[in-house]
């Protein structure tokens, strides 16, 4: 198995997936609730169980509920539905970064983000950044939470940054390797015209 699809199906037993749609094109699931004790959490955008992939386009109501222990839950690009109450009353829920456009007024649930910490950060994406903050002030947010745009990364960024990546790992492979091996070389010319100096001379 490959090693990313071995993760997916220990996640599966980890944590609680609802079958929500069956279709042979696009199966869906509903994350339920996570496992225990975890702090940072990741609803994935897809999960592939036994061969299947399925897209996670919503969260449970309730799935959260009163959780004490998570404090960082991404929501990934696939989820259109947050039930009601589903991080009610997490209390140390800190960071909440939301990659999907798809969220509307009627489809995040009651109370969805109430209780969350006082302080909390959610990041949202830029397009959405006017209508998010509707939204989850209608789901519970306080006032003292901070709904923010996330910043993208564009291709070209990625490309450079990437390149900057190699150009500096080279550099710092070639840099020492040059230096020690023209050192030597420079030792063994200098040894060359010494014995060759030595033959000349020597009557």
């Amino acid at each position: 198995l490959h090693p990313r699809v071995r993760r997916q199906r220990q996640m599966c037993i980890e944590t609680a997936y609802k079958v929500t749609g069956a279709k042979v094109k696009n199966p869906t699931v509903t994350y339920v609730k996570p496992k225990k004790n975890v702090k940072k959490v990741s609803i994935p955008a897809t999960i592939t169980v036994k061969g299947i992939k399925y897209q996670v386009t919503a969260v449970s109501k309730d799935a959260f509920k009163n959780n004490k222990k998570v404090t960082q839950v991404t929501i990934d690009k696939n989820v259109n539905n947050i039930g009601k109450n589903a991080f009610y009353g997490c209390k140390n829920l800190k960071k909440v970064i939301i990659k999907t456009t798809k969220l509307t007024k009627k489809t995040v649930g009651k109370n969805a983000f109430k209780g969350i910490h006082k302080k909390a950060t959610i990041k949202v994406p830029k397009k959405k950044l006017d209508a998010y903050k509707k939204i989850l002030k209608n789901a519970g947010i306080s006032k003292s939470v901070k709904v923010v745009k996330s910043k993208k990364i564009g291709k070209k960024q990625k490309k450079n940054r990437n390149s900057n990546r190699r150009e500096k790992a080279e550099g710092n492979l070639w840099i020492p390797f040059s230096a020690f091996f023209g050192q030597i070389y420079e030792n063994l010319l200098r040894k060359m015209k010494f014995v060759l100096k030595s033959i000349m001379c020597d009557p």
